[in-house]
């Protein structure tokens, strides 16, 4: 449980630390932009795993379907 409490701890100061440093280089209107590129490709990275998972795991599941119709 320890280590779960240090790591939210981390967190929080961590993420205030990065805040204060994106504030202090930039205003959010010049940052709107790349947060909304950066959200987009994540997405997309996110989105093609999850289909090559999703079609990868129906193809073990049809071949497993085809030994086993083989077997009976």
């Amino acid at each position: 449980m320890m280590p779960l409490a240090l790591a939210i701890i981390h967190s929080i100061f961590g993420i205030k630390f990065i805040l204060s440093m994106l504030v202090a280089l930039a205003s959010s209107d010049e940052l709107l932009p790349s947060i909304i590129v950066t959200a987009i490709i994540i997405g997309v990275i996110y989105g093609l795993y999850f289909l090559a998972t999703y079609f990868g795991s129906k193809n073990i599941i049809k071949e497993l379907e085809i030994l086993i119709i083989n077997i009976k």
